[in-house]
């Protein structure tokens, strides 16, 4: 018989493999750890071509990048319908559709 804390390792281990992350969607998201959304220029221009970055206050404030033909956007999560990609801190990350 296993254990509860067993049991939950083992639930843990196999959402964390069944969930499969965009690589470009992880590296925004580890850039981004602990920044505010109006501190991510600079974090993102290291990624990203400068000219592939774009900020807007239209509707919620927003990043977008163009990224292979997508768009990748980042918005405080609190705007966002839906499950976004992934989510850091306050942050969601996820290709506008």
């Amino acid at each position: 018989m296993i254990s509860r804390a067993e049991q939950s390792k083992l639930v843990d281990s196999i959402l964390k493999q069944s969930v499969s992350i965009d690589p470009i969607i992880q590296q925004v998201g580890d850039a981004i750890k602990g920044q505010s959304l109006m501190s991510l220029r600079p974090v993102l221009e290291k990624i990203f071509p400068k000219k592939d970055i774009d900020f807007s206050h239209v509707g919620a404030s927003h990043f977008r990048i163009k990224y292979k033909g997508k768009i990748l956007m980042i918005v405080n999560k609190k705007y966002v319908d839906g499950k976004p990609d992934l989510i850091v801190d306050n942050l969601a990350i996820g290709y506008n559709l």
